[in-house]
């Protein structure tokens, strides 16, 4: 969550910057990067909670397990 809210403070000063120069720089395009890999790395996260909680239910495993392995460790949003 960290990574989204920092790409996406980003978005307003690419918008007023591409609005004033015309093009962008190569601040935009860092931050846009910035942006992406924020978002990747959600996505990532997202995607291995989803796995865990679908063999935590097939395997019938304990009730209140909480996903302490990989990007969501150190995501958790």
């Amino acid at each position: 969550m960290f990574e989204v809210l920092i790409g996406s403070s980003s978005i307003y000063y690419i918008y007023t910057n591409i609005h004033v120069h015309g093009n962008l720089t190569m601040m935009d395009i860092l931050l846009l990067l910035i942006i992406f890999f924020g978002v990747l790395l959600e996505n990532i996260a997202d995607n291995q909670l989803s796995t865990f909680r679908l063999y935590k239910q097939k395997s019938k495993g304990q009730r209140f397990s909480v996903l302490s392995a990989g990007l969501w460790k150190y995501s958790r949003h």
